[in-house]
């Protein structure tokens, strides 16, 4: 299979993303702690500032933001409902709502997910907002992910309605990003900066 222009600017991308998140990881622990819990801030604030009840969000992997531990806080003291996603087969997700976090199981990749015991959210009208991780992301929306297309495939299926925010950290936010037809831009971006709203590109 031949490999389009769009392919390659991608990987390049990619790899450019990769540098820039393992310099900005190589900062001292106090640096860091301290853009690690501006993110939690922000992540907290817009979910209760909205009065969200129900929401996405990701379980990160090595070296992306933590936006899980203050969901698990939110879940306790905002009576926040927590979906979190779950690897299945052909490169779906799930969404699952978590109520037992010690209960959840190391799946596919090492990632840590709700054991495949535990019924998936079929209404997906529920959610108020999903959360998406990303490698970067544009000021217009768009995502870069790792190339699997696991959530290009979620995204597919979440409803207009719901509000889907990137996550990622601050210097990871590029001007543009190349898009395929089927990736799904995101309505806002979250980084350890704040929130800002996505202004898509006037082609």
């Amino acid at each position: 299979m031949a490999i389009s222009e769009l392919d390659v600017e991608k990987k390049e991308l990619r790899a450019w993303a990769r540098r820039q998140r393992a310099e900005f990881l190589s900062s001292d622990d106090v640096a860091l702690a301290e853009q690690r819990a501006k993110l939690a801030t922000a992540f907290s604030s817009i979910v209760v500032t909205r009065e969200w009840k129900h929401i996405g969000v990701f379980i990160p992997l090595p070296g992306e933001p933590d936006i899980w531990t203050p969901a698990q806080k939110l879940s306790q003291d905002f009576n926040v409902n927590v979906y979190a996603p779950r690897m299945m087969p052909e490169n779906q997700l799930d969404l699952v709502m978590v109520t037992a976090p010690d209960e959840l199981v190391r799946g596919p990749f090492g990632v840590i997910q709700p054991p495949l015991a535990w019924e998936p959210l079929t209404d997906l009208t529920v959610l108020d907002a999903i959360f998406i991780p990303g490698l970067a992301f544009s000021h217009g929306g768009g995502r870069l992910g790792f190339g699997g297309g696991w959530y290009d495939r979620l995204l597919a299926k979440i409803p207009d309605k719901v509000v889907k925010i990137g996550v990622c950290w601050n210097n990871m936010v590029v001007d543009s990003i190349p898009m395929d037809t089927w990736d799904k831009p995101v309505n806002g971006i979250l980084t350890d900066g704040g929130y800002v709203f996505a202004t898509p590109d006037n082609d």
